[in-house]
């Protein structure tokens, strides 16, 4: 069906514009966190999938990283961003 990478990071208010960028799992750390993708499902639209992702947090940032084989036999590659608030 296709491959996902998935991380997660968190950003630092301050009174400067900007942030580094920092890990979830380990706050002091600069850097993003992997999570695993345990399975991905296609769901009977055709058109969904569902991504399985045990080790997701509350995040400021998620990034979803994608390759799909399409039925037309092209590829759709890209990235989706989101903010987890509450799982």
């Amino acid at each position: 069906m296709g491959s996902y990478g998935v991380e997660q990071w968190n950003y630092r208010y301050a009174a400067q514009y900007g942030s580094k960028d920092w890990s979830v799992a380990n706050p002091d750390k600069e850097g993003h966190d992997q999570a695993l993708v345990r399975s991905a499902k296609l769901l009977a639209d055709g058109r969904t999938v569902f991504l399985e992702i045990p080790d997701l947090k509350p995040v400021m940032q998620l990034q979803v990283q994608y390759n799909l084989n399409v039925k037309e036999g092209a590829s759709m590659r890209g990235k989706v961003y989101a903010t987890i608030n509450k799982l």
